[in-house]
């Protein structure tokens, strides 16, 4: 992931970013995007239990500051 992340942006992936600006459904901007699959190590859920909760901690080690902007499926 930090590899995709050092490289230039795609056309696709700055379509994505201005995406407010955009009448694209999500399907459709996000077809293209990179997908990474994170395994926190694959604890058996149990039912009745509350959703488990993770935390990412991520550092702009870089020289430009930037801002952080998750966009979930449901955003």
């Amino acid at each position: 992931m930090n590899k995709e992340m050092l490289t230039e942006l795609t056309k696709h992936e700055e379509i994505y970013n201005n995406s407010d600006k955009s009448n694209e459904s999500q399907e459709n901007l996000t077809k293209n995007l990179s997908k990474f699959n994170w395994d926190f190590g694959k604890i058996p859920s149990r039912k009745g239990r509350d959703p488990r909760k993770i935390t990412i901690t991520l550092k702009n080690v870089g020289g430009v500051d930037a801002n952080w902007c998750f966009k979930m499926p449901n955003d």
